[in-house]
């Protein structure tokens, strides 16, 4: 059987993918900044906030788009090795540094092997780790999903992808509402896989719609986050964060699709060290952010802030493929079981 080709737009997505995560976990400023701390988390949190949907969707994409020469055996033993493992040895260890040397951001330090396994099974020793348990159950049934025909498949998933309209996320909690806000997209990628060209060319003909719905969803939850429209509610926040999102891969695909063939060694690089930068930039990040603010309140004029918060995630983001690259360096193909790279 031919093998698929390469798909170089998907790849380029998945930097794009991990960045909007990275940056959402990594871009703060102190609370004691009066002028920004009211409207800058907004902002953050507008733009970046969710961006996990476009993580799940490129896997459902990809794992549909080499479905051809899918088995099950190799499937299961590379999420092991590149995924669940490192996730068990990276909570350990932290685990171990927080008992060790206690923080500010530490959990538990004098807590037992049962907090351990929980955090393991739950995934909230730090706010990004609770996908990876998450995401375990869907590659334990994609197997499952890749068996449906396609065209039941077609049938059922107009009325799964509502599903998250409902704003059935319930924050970092692995929940039953939870597979129904994420999974959708996980489906959507999969449709998308089986009806590539024809997808792209009904975004490309509806690309304003999805712009209207792009603008519709941030101006309000920009709106909703600065408390100007005084809505609290999760369902209808989280709902709009997947219309959001939603409408950006609408967006995004025929641009990455035309730009495939340009060699973008930054966004190959991230794209590659996805899975490693996803277990590491946050724990990396609310280790520097320490000194960083030491600096910002002390040393840096306020209106000089924003400026040099950039430069701290560049920063933050350089130190992490730093670390990665090196844990590469030296372990070779076992750094995978480490970092998942």
């Amino acid at each position: 059987m031919k093998p698929k080709k390469f798909l170089w737009s998907f790849h380029y997505f998945r930097a794009f993918a991990i960045l909007n995560i990275f940056l959402v976990h990594v871009w703060r400023l102190p609370y004691a900044s009066i002028e920004v701390s009211n409207w800058f988390p907004s902002i953050v949190e507008t733009i970046f906030h969710g961006s996990t949907i476009y993580f799940i969707f490129i896997s459902g994409f990809l794992t549909k788009h080499l479905s051809q020469t899918f088995k099950i055996r190799p499937y299961f033993i590379t999420k092991f090795k590149k995924v669940l493992f490192p996730y068990v040895i990276l909570t350990c260890i932290f685990f171990l540094i927080f008992k060790l040397f206690p923080n500010p951001y530490s959990y538990f330090p004098n807590s037992g092997l049962s907090v351990l396994l929980n955090y393991l099974i739950n995934g909230n020793l730090f706010v990004h780790f609770w996908y990876i348990p998450f995401v375990c159950l869907i590659f334990l049934i994609t197997p499952i999903l890749l068996k449906i025909p396609n065209e039941f498949f077609k049938k059922l998933l107009p009325i799964i992808i509502l599903l998250p309209l409902f704003g059935t996320r319930t924050g970092t909690d692995i929940s039953i509402g939870q597979y129904l806000y994420f999974l959708p997209a996980y489906l959507l990628g999969m449709y998308v896989s089986m009806n590539k060209e024809k997808t792209l060319r009904l975004l490309v003909k509806k690309s304003a719609l999805f712009y209207i719905s792009l603008g519709f969803s941030t101006i309000t939850l920009l709106l909703i986050g600065l408390r100007i429209i005084p809505i609290s509610n999760s369902n209808i926040i989280e709902g709009l964060f997947y219309i959001q999102k939603i409408s950006v891969i609408g967006i995004i695909l025929p641009i990455l699709e035309k730009k495939q063939y340009t060699k973008r060694p930054f966004m190959n690089l991230l794209a590659n060290t996805s899975f490693a930068i996803y277990f590491l930039h946050y724990p990396l990040a609310r280790a520097l952010q320490i000194p960083f603010f030491w600096i910002l309140t002390h040393k840096i004029p306020e209106f000089l802030w924003i400026p040099t918060s950039i430069l701290y995630c560049l920063f933050v983001l350089l130190i992490c493929l730093v670390v990665i690259l090196l844990t590469k360096k030296i372990g070779g193909k076992y750094s995978k079981f480490l970092i998942g790279y």
